[in-house]
Formats: structure tokens, sequence, C-alpha cells
């Protein structure tokens, strides 16, 4: 297939889907085999290799000139080649060239699906599978196939609205997305286009919707997107409850970033409005002044950015990848490889900033892979121990988890056995400052300081937490599969740090899993407090919150913490030497800056 015809969504399938393309008038631009034809020619005897070219020359004779893009493999070795599944896995080819860099036997992610052509993912593959490297890799590209523009990788965007500059400034298209304008929903124009509030709030209400963001002058005729971050916004939903409401004044909500002109911000306030007859948009000038001081540059009383607004909807798949078992080393090894934990990540430029607004962010809306720690603050991607740095710039070290959840990027800042998390000196909730072990990491008792878990939390990227059981470190299981597991938002638990006491928050989680009975996006009975590690009684959670019952349960029993009734056929509680682990993270994405 030619580069225009692989990137069509129709023949975006793997080899495991049936679809045929001019069998009887084969091109090299545009030919496919039948699936049963394919099978016949796999399946024939010393039929055991497969392989990829570019720019096979038929014409006159040469083939293929040299090995540069190419890669060869056995069938037997990489059963996925062939089929669908849900997300990567990592198979063994005999040979790979890109752009001149070779790989013998190596280990690489291939993708494949009904919507997804076999094909392989450079950063994956570097990342969780033969961490080799290739030069001038661009953020999750595509090789032999596939080719999806990525320009917010690993991001996926649903546009809501888009509307010119003309349109944007009539004043009957002024509207506030809480209230129902639809424009053009049966034949779309990125001109003039807006879903009805009923389709804006099926997509913002989806499962894992977590994220909107937007952009100018979006190209979606040529495949290239996003061509870079300027004149671009992008924040949770959960900060910024008033995208969805109409209000008077201006409300100040954070943003995970901001680029007006080249000025940018990370994690910083802006002033947003929005009223019946005034659509949703940022004050530059009221941002600077009264939100989080931050000063654009500004020219003239230009209005800048058709605002697109996008929601986001995380896909979330475990794939457990090799874990490599940490070696006498890897403490050296890290300290030379320090993480620099930016305490500033605002860009401030003293400039003089002019009044104006930047009108209609363009929404769309996202289905992300939740955000976590940058590459800013890590420079290795192996599980392992690793020294980072709290707001005081005091090395410590900890345990990062890279590979049990691609994307997930995650750090452990408490796990304790069974036998320590019953005793009443480790019974506090993260509200309390209770380090353990610091110096000497251990699994079975270990927590951070009350201010190193707080450097985690309020870094760049940190939005989720999750909790496990039995964290293999050792022989590189890490999770073997999601049951007895948690986890959610931390912008949906504002009371992690909590100091609590009887009563329980209701506390919306993005997944929990309990011996197998599991909920996505329901709301759970956190407790925690001066006598109360963090825990969730099931015997509460089936009759308060959202309801979330596990037939099975004890009276009273207590999962993920306290285990006052501790359950032996819950993971965390299943002997004294079982472990409860709690982590601080969220899905990487490549800094775009």
């Amino acid at each position: 297939m030619s580069l225009e015809e692989a990137q069509k969504t129709n023949n975006r399938k793997s080899f495991d889907v049936d679809h045929p393309l001019v069998e009887c008038h084969m091109t090299l631009a545009r030919f496919r085999l039948s699936k049963a034809r394919m099978d016949i020619i796999k399946d024939s005897y010393r039929s055991t290799h497969y392989r990829v070219t570019c720019d096979f020359n038929a014409v006159n004779g040469t083939g293929i000139e040299n090995r540069v893009d190419y890669v060869r493999g056995e069938i037997c070795a990489n059963y996925w080649a062939f089929h669908s599944y849900l997300t990567y896995t990592c198979d063994t080819v005999d040979y790979i060239n890109v752009r001149g860099t070779i790989c013998r036997k190596c280990s690489l992610a291939f993708y494949g699906s009904t919507t997804k052509h076999s094909h392989i993912d450079l950063t994956i593959s570097a990342s969780a599978c033969s961490y080799m490297t290739f030069p001038d890799t661009i953020s999750s590209e595509d090789i032999f196939g596939h080719y999806l523009n990525k320009s917010d990788a690993p991001f996926v965007w649903t546009l809501i609205e888009s509307l010119s500059l003309e349109q944007s400034q009539k004043n009957a298209n002024r509207k506030s997305l809480i209230l129902d304008h639809p424009l053009a929903e049966c034949h779309i124009t990125w001109a003039l286009f807006r879903l009805s509030e009923a389709r804006i709030n099926v997509i913002r209400s989806s499962y894992g919707s977590t994220h909107y963001r937007s952009t100018c002058n979006f190209n979606a005729v040529d495949g290239t997107g996003l061509d870079n971050r300027i004149d671009y916004l992008r924040g949770e939903l959960c900060a910024n409850t008033y995208i969805f409401k109409v209000y008077g004044s201006h409300a100040c909500s954070l943003v995970e970033y901001i680029n007006v002109r080249g000025t940018s911000c990370r994690k910083c306030k802006v002033a947003f409005y929005a009223h019946s007859n005034v659509y949703n948009h940022v004050d530059l000038s009221l941002s600077a002044s009264t939100c989080s001081k931050v000063t654009f540059q500004i020219q003239s009383l230009v209005k800048v950015f058709s605002v697109n607004i996008i929601i986001s909807i995380p896909y979330f798949h475990v794939q457990p990848t090799k874990i490599r078992q940490p070696n006498s080393g890897d403490q050296r090894q890290a300290e030379e490889n320090k993480i620099e934990k930016k305490e500033n990540l605002y860009l401030l430029r003293d400039r003089k900033a002019n009044m104006m607004r930047i009108y209609r962010l363009m929404l769309l809306v996202l289905v992300i892979i939740p955000a976590v720690i940058s590459s800013e603050y890590l420079t290795k991607t192996e599980n392992g121990y690793y020294t980072l740095y709290d707001g005081h710039h005091h090395p410590y070290t900890s345990y990062c988890d890279f590979e049990s959840e691609p994307p997930f990027i995650w750090t452990l800042i408490e796990s304790f056995a069974l036998y320590h998390a019953q005793k009443v000196e480790n019974q506090r909730s993260f509200y309390y400052d209770l380090p353990i072990s610091q110096c000497h990491m251990t699994w079975d008792k270990f927590r951070l300081s009350k201010l190193r878990i707080q450097a985690i939390h309020d870094s760049y990227g940190s939005t989720h937490f999750r909790v496990t059981c039995n964290f293999d470190h050792t022989n590189g299981t890490g999770i073997a599969n999601n049951i007895d597991y948690l986890r959610g938002s931390l912008c949906h638990y504002p009371n992690f740090y909590s100091h609590g006491g009887d009563s329980y928050d209701c506390v919306r989680v993005d997944y929990i899993n309990v011996r197998g009975y599991n909920c996505r996006k329901c709301s759970l009975p956190f407790y925690g407090g001066a006598a109360a590690h963090q825990f969730i009684d099931l015997g509460t959670a089936q009759n308060d919150c959202d309801r979330f019952n596990v037939p099975d349960k004890i009276s009273a029993e207590d999962v993920f913490g306290h285990y006052l009734q501790a359950n032996p056929h819950f993971s965390c509680s299943a002997s004294l030497n079982s472990t409860t682990n709690w982590w601080i993270g969220g899905a990487y994405i490549p800094p775009p800056f």
C-alpha cells in the first residue's frame, strides 16, 4: 500500500481481518490478498518467515537495493503479526533496520486489531520490549503499517466544536457550552460545527473522559494535525468545572499547559469566562493580575485562539511486560542519572499585558491515558530504584514502575506487609507525616515523608493514584493482572491528605477489582484519619455511595489498608507477609515543549 492508502481508516485492519483489495488487478499502491489466500500461503510447507520492505522496485528488477527500513522475522516467533489483539505484544524479529540503525534478534512492540493495521510502535519498543532505541524517533512513531497521525500522542481526541473566527464573532454563536446550540451536526465543516448539548454530555460523561484541549487551525486535510503546541491549551475536566457552567464573573481554573504565541505555562491558573451570551474563553489580562500572575506577551488588542475544548477519555488496558530485577549497581547507576524535580514549572516573562481575551477554544473530546511523570524528571525507562529529590532538593530513594502498565509510570510512596499494616503505630492516613525506612527501603515496611509524597503528588503530570497487592519487583512480573487492584484520579480525591475521623468520603475511582468483582467509574467510601490508614469498607460500600457489592465479603471487611477486619481471600491480606503498595503516577506523555 502507498502511505495515502495505508492511512485511510477503512484500510487499517490487521491480517486477522478479511480485507481483500484489488486482487484481480494488483497495484503496489493498493493491494491485499484475502485472508483465505494469505492463510494458504502462510500455512504452506516451508513458509517460515515474513518480511516488510519499503518502496520495493518491481519495475526495473532491482527489488530492494539495501535493507534500510526493513524487517524480517519468523512466523512462529511472531504469532501476533497475523492476529488481532487489544494492546501491544513484544515479539522477536530476526532483523530490523530503521533509518540505518540495526537490531538483530530483538523484541519489538507489535500492534494490530480490527481498527489498526499490524505495525510496530518504536516508542513502546524502546520502553517495554528490547529497550532498543532508534535515533530520530518521534513520539509513538508507527513503522511498517498503520501510520496514524499522533499529534498529541497518546491522547485520542474527539471534536465537539470548530468555528472560524468569522463564525465565532457572530452574536448567534456566542453560547456557553452549557447551552444547547448544535451547528451543522449532519454535515460537519471546520468553519461551522458544534455538537448538541446531549451529545457533548455523552462524550464528557463517558468512561475515562478526563481532559479537554483547545487548538488553532487543526490540519485535518494532509494528516499533520498539530505541527506544534503554540497557541494551545490543555487541562483536566475535574480541575475546571467552569467549562460546562454559566457564571457571571471570571473563575481561576488550573490548566496543565497553556501556550500563547510561544509564551507558555504549566500547572498554572488562568481566568475563564462564560455565560449565556458569552462563549467560554480565557482572559489573559485577568489571568496575569488575579490568577497565577503569569504574564503573556501581548502585541496588541488582538483576539486570538479560535477555541477548541477537548474532553478526554483514557484508554487503559494492562499488558504486563518483563520487569528487570535490580542488581547491586542500580543504586549507583540511578545516582548518576539523577532525577531533577523542577520546582518552578512556569515560564514567566515580565512583559506588559494588554487587555485581551482568548476567544473560543475549539472544542475537541479526548480519550487519554492519564498523564504522569514527565521525562524532565526521569532519565531511564526501566523498573528499579531511583534517586529522586524532594522540594528541598534532598535526595531519597524509591521504586519507579515503568513497565507493568505502559504508558503509565508509577512512583511507590508506601508499602506495608499485613503484619506491619495492622500495627497501631502505622495506622495513619497520608495527612500525617509518618516516614518509615526512607534510608533503607524494604517492601514490607516503607513510607515516604509527607513532604516527599506531596512533592510527587504536585509534580507536573501526576494525576492518578493506584493500590496494588504483592507487587513483584523480584522476578519481573510486576502485577500479573488487575485482580485486587484500585486506580483513581487524584482530582476526584481532594481529601487524599484529609485527617478524616469516623466519617468517610465517597470518592469516584477509575477502576476497582476485589477478587474478580469490578466496577468502573464508580463512587466508593474511603476512610482514613489519625487512627486509620486510608481504606475501603466493603460493608459500607454495599449500601452507600454507588453501592459496590462483593458477594463473598466478610463482615466489615477492609481492603487496601487498615485491615481491622482482614479477609485471607484478599491478596493484600492473604498472609502476614502479603504487601499493600500505594503509588502516585499517571500516563507518560512526551513533553511537547
